[in-house]
């Protein structure tokens, strides 16, 4: 079986790697090692909250008269 690993260990031929998998999707296995298995879920968390802070913190993003509502029903970001 071939494992793409973006950790930048070389393994020798014959090594026992630690690998992670759902017994109903083997094909789907990963190396365990801490940047293969989280590296996408921070990639994905954190890129739209940069966004959202970069946005916000920007001077000229929202004026400061301006009030904006939270909610967990559409519209999810008010600004009025």
């Amino acid at each position: 079986m071939w494992l793409d690993s973006e950790d930048n260990t070389i393994y020798k031929t014959g090594e026992i790697v630690p690998v992670l998998y759902q017994k109903n999707n083997p094909s789907d296995a990963k190396v365990n090692i801490f940047s293969n298995i989280w590296n996408d879920t921070v990639i994905y968390g954190a890129g739209p909250l940069i966004i959202l802070l970069l946005i916000f913190f920007h001077p000229k993003g929202i004026p400061k008269h301006f009030k904006f509502y939270i909610s967990r029903r559409k519209p999810i970001l008010k600004i009025v």
